[in-house]
Formats: structure tokens, C-alpha cells, sequence
């Protein structure tokens, strides 16, 4: 395979629930307040009804607790470091709900209910903070592999380069655009590695929309300057193709 196609294959691959606790920008609040009701004109609310929509509830997030450790499990870049700590959250969140079960099943009325129930998801809050923490982790640990991707391509493109060079065919350019795409992951591993540091230790008792809304934010702009690497490279690669094709059609 080609330098240019390597890396262009490369580039290529750089490439709960609302019915008793809903989720709105007071995440943390409103994950854990309930309403123990059903709807309107079949009250009194059976609590054995009530019982089961909580129980449910307990149970999708049992299930998105599964869901996060395999994708930590799936995760190729995520550091040893982070990735226990992150499981350490799961089991702890997963004892607590897994004991609400229990203590939800034993209470006989609504109002007991509705005591029992914020304590179980104030201690988890598992779409709230481990989702949105778990995939800055995820992305910013990811950094550093698609850095070393890049690092691995520039430098064949610049020996590519160079060989071209050494034949007389003017590169200037192609070099500016290949020094401006390291300059850019530069900025993206500066930005966006750090991220995962910053939010790994939050926990529920944490205000922790902040922290996760400027890790967000961080990710994101990382992710525009790689796209912008991506496209200095794309420029290179170009370069090299058509400056190599027009050797071959000439010998």
C-alpha cells in the first residue's frame, strides 16, 4: 500500500428514562427527585404500581451500568489508571442500586416511597455524571493513540518529502502544511488530554454540570483541530500523489 493511501486509510478511522425521574439541565436534581404517580384520573396510585415504575427504574440503570463497562472494556486507549477508577465507580453505583431494590421492595407505603427513593439515585446519578464522565474519559484518553497516529504518518509524509526533494521538485509548501498539521495536534493533545484528569474524581456529591460542560467544550474544540490536521495532511498527501504521478508519466 502507498504512503498516501496508508495514511489516508488512517485518517479514515480517525474518524431514566423520563417517566419518574427526567432528566432536563437540573440533572442532578432532578435524576433523583421522584413522582410517585400515575396518570392523571387513575389515582390513587396503587403502590404497588409505584413500586414497579421505581423498580424499573432501578433496573435501566443497572443495565446502562452494563453498558458502560463494556464500552470502557472496548475503549483501545483508555489508561489502566482511568479505567479502574471509572469500574470502582460502577461497583459502588451498582451496590447502591442493587440495595435499593431491596429497600424498595419492602416499603408498604407511598410516603415511605417517596422517602426511600432520592437517596438511591443521589448516590448513583448514572445518566447524569457516569455517562457524561465516562465518555470524556473515553475521548480524552483516545487522544493520545490518534496523536501517535498522526505522528506516525507525518513522518512518513516527510520522508516522502524529502526523497522528493532530493529529486528537485519544490516542497516548500507541502512542508508548511505538514508543520502547521503537527502544530495543530499539538494543540488538540493540549487541549483535550488533560480532560480526563480533570473529571475522572467527580462524584455525586460534586457539583460536577461545570466541570463536565468545560470538558465537553474542550473535546470538542480538540476534536475541530484535529479535523483541521486532518485536512493539512489531506494537503500533503495530495501533494505527494500527484508530484509522484507526474514522475512516473515523465520516466
Amino acid at each position: 500500500m502507498s504512503v498516501g493511501k496508508r495514511a489516508l486509510v488512517g485518517l479514515i478511522a480517525l474518524g431514566v428514562l423520563v417517566a419518574i425521574f427526567p432528566m432536563s439541565a437540573q440533572a442532578q436534581s432532578e435524576e433523583a427527585r421522584p413522582r410517585i404517580e400515575v396518570a392523571e384520573g387513575d389515582r390513587p396510585a396503587s403502590i404497588d404500581r409505584a413500586k414497579a415504575r421505581v423498580i424499573a427504574q432501578i433496573e435501566q440503570r443497572l443495565q446502562a451500568l452494563d453498558r458502560l463497562t463494556q464500552k470502557v472494556a472496548n475503549a483501545r486507549f483508555v489508561t489502566d489508571e482511568h479505567e479502574a477508577s471509572l469500574l470502582a465507580d460502577y461497583a459502588t453505583a451498582r451496590r447502591a442500586l442493587t440495595s435499593g431494590l431491596d429497600t424498595v421492595a419492602a416499603v408498604e407505603t407511598l410516603e415511605e416511597l417517596r422517602e426511600v427513593v432520592p437517596p438511591i439515585f443521589e448516590s448513583t446519578l448514572v445518566k447524569a455524571l457516569l455517562w457524561p464522565k465516562t465518555k470524556a474519559v473515553v475521548a480524552s484518553d483516545s487522544i493520545a493513540g490518534i496523536s501517535g497516529h498522526f505522528e506516525r504518518i507525518g513522518e512518513r509524509l516527510s520522508d516522502a518529502l524529502d526523497r522528493l526533494a532530493a529529486n528537485g521538485v519544490a516542497v516548500s509548501e507541502a512542508e508548511s502544511d505538514l508543520a502547521e498539521a503537527e502544530r495543530l495536534v499539538a494543540d488538540a493533545v493540549a487541549t483535550g488530554m488533560p480532560v480526563a484528569d480533570r473529571v475522572i474524581d467527580l462524584q455525586p456529591g460534586d457539583e460536577f454540570r461545570e466541570p463536565l460542560a468545560e470538558a465537553k467544550a474542550a473535546l470538542q474544540s480538540s476534536r475541530r483541530l484535529l479535523g483541521e490536521a486532518r485536512a493539512s495532511i489531506g494537503e500533503v498527501i495530495r501533494f505527494i500523489r500527484s508530484t509522484m504521478g507526474n514522475q512516473d508519466r515523465e520516466s
